[in-house]
């Protein structure tokens, strides 16, 4: 009994987290976008002054930044009360990957790195689900390599393989890998293991650390999952599969979802 009260209270504090969470994430938004447009106002005036502009012009990366992670903050909280839904819609994949490896192109320049595409079934990749969702599902994986990739790495992205009635989407990176300790837990809500450059310093990327969480999430929703494989030193390999068939599971709750990629 006594363990089954604890296990109800650890349950009502999460609940409790997630609906702080959801609160304050919407709270955010508002003083955010006052800012964002007046920074915007003040861009469009700034030509004759490059250092405003310069100033203005790190305003906005920093307000898309913020965005960014408040809407990936509700993302988590809707997960975790259990009220994460997907909408079914068709979706060229090819399109959505192209879109967000555009999106992601600033970095990658920044960082040097090699960026390789390759498309296989080019008939089997207009599949059923939310397109919106499935970019943020893609983006959470590239970025995560670009942030454990060194400077002139390499990233590839392969899209359309297929295994087991699933279609594949996945990443691959030069970069320093995650260790056969952290493996097991990466997609585990705010777990995030310790990974060290060439150099023996930590690296410690930007952001609420739930990207793959939330890809996790992303895919099972869909009926799929991702799957990660790594070797330290050398790399690691992100794989988003999604059914064939657009098995989109927009009612199914994600307590009944599997909780990890099949064998």
């Amino acid at each position: 009994v006594l363990m089954l009260r604890d296990v109800t209270r650890d349950a009502l504090s999460d609940r409790l987290k997630d609906q702080f969470v959801t609160h304050m994430s919407h709270e955010l938004r508002t003083p955010l976008a006052v800012i964002k447009g007046m920074s915007e106002v003040l861009l469009a005036d700034s030509h004759d002054n490059p250092p405003n502009r310069k100033f203005l012009e790190a305003i906005g990366r920093n307000v898309a930044t913020l965005d960014r992670m408040i809407v990936e903050l509700l993302d988590i909280s809707e997960i975790g009360a259990g009220s994460f839904a997907v909408r079914q819609q068709p979706v060229n994949l090819t399109e959505m990957v192209f879109h967000v490896l555009q999106g992601l192109k600033p970095r990658l320049d920044k960082k040097q790195l090699d960026l390789g595409v390759m498309v296989v079934n080019r008939d089997k990749l207009n599949v059923m689900g939310d397109d919106r969702r499935l970019q943020w599902a893609l983006g959470h994986l590239l970025d995560n390599s670009i942030n454990y990739t060194e400077p002139e790495g390499e990233i590839v992205v392969r899209l359309g393989r297929i295994r087991d009635k699933h279609i594949l989407i996945e990443v691959s990176d030069s970069g320093v890998g995650i260790s056969p300790t952290d493996l097991p837990h990466i997609f585990e809500r705010f777990y995030r293991g310790e990974a060290r450059n060439s150099s023996g310093r930590v690296i410690d990327p930007r952001g609420l650390g739930q990207g793959l969480f939330v890809a996790q999430a992303v895919a099972q929703a869909h009926g799929g999952y991702v799957s990660a494989a790594s070797v330290v030193g050398e790399g690691s390999t992100f794989t988003l599969a999604l059914p064939l068939e657009g098995d989109l599971r927009r009612e199914r709750p994600l307590s009944q979802m599997p909780a990890a990629p099949p064998p």
